[in-house]
């Protein structure tokens, strides 16, 4: 792909109480590890009005199909965190991009779309729920030049939210992948 600035970036207009950023570790052996992305998390704890925080989650998973060891052993790191961070009835948001189908994903919607293979999510986050839209895909293949419906595309990007929290609206952001390999994803939440 060449020269690649990348990385995970939250903004925020509200200053969080506490962050932290959480490294994977290594997915692939030397040397072929100098050309992949570091895998990995950050957390940001907000305090809310209500006494609890609101933990937001910006994820990046490893990628590629012989990355599905890896990326197994971080859903299991990112199921342990869940669990900590709702044991104290917590607000969690987790979005980003997971690099594995929604749990609800299909692949029957190929009269719009030509999805490529990625195995389905099936962990299992108890009293969280996860959301997508699986109309609008937000990842294209990267390995060709993008041709509007003829470019394999799916949906790896789709957020985990605590069942305290009310999803008001979530929409992929249709870009045609003008700017990335991956459409945005926007959503909005009310504490319960």
């Amino acid at each position: 792909m060449g020269k690649v600035s990348a990385g995970l970036v939250t903004f925020s207009k509200t200053k969080p109480v506490w962050s932290s950023k959480v490294y994977f570790g290594e997915t692939y052996s030397w040397p072929k590890q100098v050309f992949f992305l570091d895998r990995g998390i950050l957390i940001h704890a907000f305090k809310t009005r209500k006494g609890k925080y609101l933990f937001v989650v910006n994820v990046h998973l490893s990628a590629f199909d012989d990355a599905v060891e890896a990326r197994s052993k971080e859903l299991s790191m990112l199921q342990t965190l869940v669990s900590a961070i709702l044991k104290n009835n917590n607000y969690l948001m987790v979005a980003g991009d997971w690099n594995i189908n929604p749990p609800q994903f299909h692949f029957s919607n190929k009269v719009k779309f030509k999805y490529f293979y990625t195995e389905p999510n099936t962990y299992e986050f108890k009293n969280a729920t996860f959301y997508s839209d699986t109309l609008v895909p937000t990842n294209r293949k990267a390995d060709m030049s993008y041709i509007k419906h003829k470019t394999p595309v799916t949906t790896l990007d789709y957020i985990l939210c605590s069942n305290n929290l009310d999803i008001i609206n979530y929409k992929v952001i249709d870009l045609d992948f003008k700017f990335s390999d991956h459409n945005p994803i926007a959503f909005s939440v009310v504490l319960k």
